[in-house]
Parts: C-alpha cells; sequence; structure tokens
C-alpha cells in the first residue's frame, strides 16, 4: 500500500506547476491575483463617466487626460488612456469602449 502525499504536499507540487507557466498559458486561469485586478479596474472605471461628465465630445485624449487628472482619476485609467495609440474620442461610449469597456 502507497502512502498518500498530504494536502499541503499536493498543493505545494500544483502551486509549483502553477509558477512554472508561461503568461499566455495562465490567461485562462483564475487566481486570486486575476480577480482582484479586474475588481480594481472595474472599480476605477465605474467612475469613469462621472469623471469625464462635463467633456464635449469629440475629445484629444490630451483633453482627456487633463480633465482625468484634474478630478483626480486613478493613475491606473489614466496610465491606460496615455498607452493608448488613438488620439480622438468620438463620445463617451467611444472613450470606454477604447478603455476596456468597463466604464457603463
Amino acid at each position: 500500500m502507497t502512502a498518500r502525499p498530504s494536502r499541503q504536499a499536493h498543493r505545494s507540487v500544483t502551486l509549483h506547476k502553477v509558477a512554472e507557466r508561461s503568461p499566455d498559458s495562465m490567461k485562462g486561469i483564475v487566481t486570486m491575483e486575476n480577480i482582484t485586478n479586474k475588481a480594481s479596474s472595474m472599480a476605477d472605471m465605474g467612475n469613469l463617466q462621472n469623471l469625464i461628465g462635463d467633456l464635449n465630445f469629440p475629445s484629444s485624449k490630451d483633453q482627456i487626460m487633463s480633465q482625468l487628472q484634474q478630478k483626480g482619476a486613478p493613475s491606473q485609467v489614466i496610465d491606460k488612456l496615455k498607452n493608448l495609440d488613438v488620439s480622438q474620442f468620438t463620445s463617451a461610449d467611444d472613450l470606454k469602449s477604447k478603455l476596456g469597456g468597463m466604464g457603463s
């Protein structure tokens, strides 16, 4: 009769296997870090409508970034906007969709 590994040993092996995976192979795996990042991102983007509410569209990326900075938007939102390869947004919905569609 062979002894079964303890639960702790099994967890350790499983975590080690997950840690060895490349980022591409982790895309479909749900982890607490992924859940936390998604929740944080959704909270940041949830305020987007309040932050850009008085902007007139079409609006340039620079105008939008200035507005977001003045209103104290989270740095994640500003960084995401800064990294977009877009210079003009036609509407608030256009901005939200290009930022990830979470600002609705």
